[in-house]
């Protein structure tokens, strides 16, 4: 339904009007992260998750996708780079 037209920015197909991607850019570290949680294996997840300010990555592999794993991705990865 959409194509991207190489400058940041997509294009509907059925009614060929073209609307600016959405940025979320903000001013103060650590003000907005996205954090995403991916399969990669068998038994093995990937989390990650970029700073909207300074795009810091920070990625951690745990053995399950579940939600203690991801306050444990939280406060020993996220609160650790905060440290240093």
């Amino acid at each position: 339904m959409y194509e991207e037209t190489g400058d940041f920015g997509f294009v509907c197909r059925r009614c060929w009007i073209s609307r600016p991607a959405k940025r979320y850019e903000k001013s103060i570290p650590g003000e907005r992260v996205q954090m995403d949680t991916m399969k990669i294996g068998e038994g093995l997840y990937k989390y990650t998750a970029v700073d909207g300010c300074s795009r810091f990555l920070v990625v951690g592999v745990y053995p399950r996708g579940t939600a203690v794993n991801t306050l444990l991705f939280l406060v020993q990865e996220l609160l650790h780079q905060k440290q240093m």
